[in-house]
């Protein structure tokens, strides 16, 4: 069953500055975008997704779907960033990180409140700590008919440091229902 259209469109990295209570955080703002069903017979959807990256983490376009993994510039861990239409496209992913990290598990949801979401309109996110020999936290943010998973696994040790500027991170989140009007970059990918 075809649940979505993916495309990826992922801008090179604009700085992007988050005033924060402890003063300027700078982000790397990057963007994806899906074409997708949420409903298997509903119509096509377009969505963009706009989000901040910690300064440094390299990125990596992945070979299949919406979704852009970074690594860290001292090896410390790797994060993904991925927008779906339906939470069934979610699944790939979420293998390959339990493959991957098989001695770090998520733990039990935990709500969590994030600037544009509106909950009487069904909006939503959720985090996930990660425990075991690699530390981090998966975040889902659920919005209008789209899902952005942000999944952080590193060293434990690097985890203190970069969790305060994951929750920046999070707050940068924007779920758009209209396309970029960007060129598309040449390893879009693209399923109709």
């Amino acid at each position: 069953m075809d649940r979505g259209l993916p495309s990826l469109l992922c801008l090179p990295a604009i700085l992007l500055t988050v005033i924060g209570a402890d003063g300027p955080t700078p982000l790397s703002l990057r963007q994806l975008e899906i074409r997708g069903r949420h409903e298997p017979n509903g119509p096509v959807l377009q969505r963009r997704v706009t989000f901040g990256t910690p300064p440094g983490w390299t990125p990596e376009f992945a070979r299949e779907g919406p979704s852009l993994r970074l690594y860290g510039p001292e090896g410390e861990g790797t994060m993904l960033f991925a927008i779906a239409t339906h939470p069934s496209q979610l699944g790939p992913y979420l293998d390959e990180l339990a493959k991957k990290h098989p001695s770090s598990l998520p733990g039990p949801p935990q709500a969590m409140r994030l600037p544009r979401l509106v909950p009487l309109m069904g909006d939503r996110a959720t985090r996930y700590v990660v425990t075991g020999r690699q530390l981090g936290e998966m975040v889902m943010v659920e919005r209008r008919e789209s899902i952005v998973l942000v999944a952080t696994v590193v060293k434990a040790e690097a985890w203190a440091e970069l969790s305060p500027l994951m929750a920046k991170v999070y707050e940068s989140i924007q779920i758009h229902r209209e396309p970029s009007k960007a060129p598309r970059h040449r390893s879009d990918h693209r399923r109709e």
